[in-house]
């Protein structure tokens, strides 16, 4: 009976093993896959951002906008660009429109906390205090609207000069619709399109 307890025990020690082993190999398994559909979302993603239309009619988006067409002053959007709508607030993920943003959700993000003098923005740590640039109001338009190289205007109409800021780029849009692309294979040869 000995003999049959350390054996059943020798078992039991055995069969857990291989089963966390599975449970560990399936879970591994499972993140596998869930991390090659984010890298491959995000390809796609990259991907369609990154397409030119070079003489190729398929459908690619138009990213157009250009830091040398932003006047030195920033006191006017360039021509054909557009105010930005539906963007999500940095301090409190509201709905913005008209161009407007949130500079505290982006000082906050930094462990700072927004000033602003009537004439300009700041983020604030203790004493420093870091004036934000264009640039930095660049920063939070794309972040606010999600368009890759979104520009901060100061053409609003507000009596404070910190509030006159907005956000403004050209808005994605698909081109040239005309057939569908064929990648590798040959368009309608081997009927996966």
């Amino acid at each position: 009976m000995y003999n049959t307890q350390q054996d059943l025990n020798k078992f039991r020690i055995v069969f857990t093993t291989s089963i966390s082993s599975v449970v560990v190999i399936l879970l591994l398994g499972l993140y596998s896959i869930f991390q090659s559909n984010q890298n491959t979302q995000n390809t796609i993603i990259q991907d369609l951002q990154d397409i030119s239309v070079q003489g190729n009619p398929t459908l690619t988006p138009s990213i157009t906008q250009m830091d040398n067409d932003i006047p030195e002053d920033r006191k006017s959007p360039p021509q054909n660009w557009t105010i930005l709508k539906n963007g999500i607030g940095l301090t409190n993920g509201s709905i913005l429109n008209d161009g407007t943003f949130q500079v505290a959700g982006y000082c906050s993000r930094q462990g700072k906390v927004s000033e602003e003098n009537g004439v300009d923005w700041f983020c604030v740590d203790g004493n420093k205090r870091e004036k934000l640039t264009p640039d930095h109001l660049d920063e939070i338009c794309t972040l606010t609207y999600n368009v890759p190289q979104a520009k901060a205007i100061r053409d609003g109409t507000h009596a404070k000069l910190s509030y006159r800021w907005r956000c403004y780029g050209i808005p994605r849009q698909l081109t040239n619709i005309l057939y569908p692309p064929c990648g590798p294979v040959d368009c309608n040869r081997d009927n996966k399109i």
